[in-house]
């Protein structure tokens, strides 16, 4: 037996979260991140739910908004929600099948008759250990997929995936180039008021980055400011500590700042626990150090305490970069799934399925990608 239900009020959602087993969610899938992003950016926040003989098994947080005249529902957090994955109650998990994902996009059709289309975007297929059910619904291969180093205990062994001797040596000028500056530290936000000044002076260093590079800043508005900031600062991140900022900081100023997310695997009697971080988002400062790369600096020294830490991967989360692959030994591929609601939703589902499989083309071919880059550049 099994219940369909759109909660409508985040209120009524959010004990579900922790009213059974621990849950295994995507980083935008947690209720901390759906209560702030409701409380910040957009009210119309709603969750859908299925309970399997009266006990929640699945969860999936939406928000709603105006695009091109449609009503869509996508993951809370937009373009900031990378490699999604429902909420899933893990004594339940393998029972949940396809009809009971019809069922969900039923109950939200009934619920409210107003959304045209449902964009699941950036999807991963299994996340710790377990399978995500809504990939039962039509889905394609994203562009991008995300990109993750395992962490054995030596940190040799990292290094040795590409360019050791030369990462050494470039790390050990860069901290002699820190030292003649005045000095430098490492250090993890921890205060709410450590946590706010972190995020402003990343907020700073990137929207300088995105303004020298011509590309338009997806982090600004006050909105976004306030969500973020409450991200890191909240006290319901004190215990678990899920969301940290990492700062470079030399001659007493932040030359580079790291946001990420910690997470584990649910404790099992047939697994040993998994533990990792990833990296939401970064940036560094253009400044009179930036040929000291400040960026590159910090992610050697985050790898390194996160193997101190016991961790067992180091995401550098959703995006081709060559940097990234430098520390990588895992590809993981991600989906989008665009599922129309209405008939005004077919025309835009159909559109964004073209689009996202034209960009997968381009992306993944490695003579007409480099082009496209250089070409995107000039125009900037």
């Amino acid at each position: 037996m099994f219940q369909t239900v759109c909660l409508t009020k985040l209120a009524n959602a959010l004990p579900l979260w922790s009213s059974n087993d621990a849950t295994v969610h995507g980083i935008a899938q947690s209720a901390l991140w759906t209560k702030l992003w409701q409380l910040h950016v957009n009210p119309d926040c709603l969750v859908l739910a299925l309970f399997i003989d009266n006990s929640p098994a699945l969860l999936l947080p939406l928000e709603v908004i105006k695009q091109k005249q449609q009503i869509i529902a996508r993951f809370a957090g937009g373009s900031h929600a990378n490699c999604n994955f429902p909420v899933l109650f893990p004594a339940l998990a393998s029972q949940i099948t396809a009809e009971h994902i019809s069922a969900l996009i039923t109950c939200l059709k009934e619920a409210r008759p107003d959304i045209a289309l449902l964009s699941l975007t950036r999807q991963m297929e299994n996340w710790l250990g377990f399978s995500n059910p809504l990939l039962s619904l039509r889905h394609q291969l994203n562009p991008n997929p995300a990109l993750t180093a395992s962490l054995p205990n030596s940190f040799d062994l990292v290094l040795e995936r590409s360019n050791a001797s030369r990462k050494r040596k470039k790390h050990r000028q860069h901290a002699r180039r820190y030292d003649e500056a005045g000095a430098w530290r490492i250090y993890t936000a921890v205060t709410p008021e450590e946590n706010i000044a972190a995020y402003d002076a990343f907020y700073a260093m990137k929207s300088q980055r995105f303004a020298n590079q011509g590309i338009a800043n997806s982090f600004t508005g006050d909105a976004l400011t306030g969500f973020f900031r409450d991200l890191f600062a909240a006290p319901e991140n004190d215990d678990a500590r899920q969301y940290r900022l990492h700062v470079l900081e030399v001659a007493d100023k932040p030359r580079a700042v790291i946001g990420c997310s910690y997470w584990q695997s649910p404790e099992t009697v047939s697994a040993s626990i998994k533990r990792g971080l990833t990296v939401e988002f970064g940036a560094f400062a253009d400044d009179d150090l930036v040929t000291a790369s400040p960026g590159d600096f910090l992610f050697y020294e985050a790898i390194i305490k996160a193997i101190d830490e016991g961790l067992d991967y180091f995401s550098f989360g959703i995006g081709e970069e060559k940097y990234k692959r430098d520390w990588c030994d895992i590809e993981q591929p991600l989906y989008d799934s665009h599922i129309a609601l209405t008939f005004g939703g077919r025309l835009s589902a159909t559109f964004n399925q073209l689009r996202s499989g034209l960009v997968y083309r381009i992306k993944t071919n490695r003579h007409l990608w480099p082009l496209v880059k250089k070409l995107r550049q000039k125009l900037r």
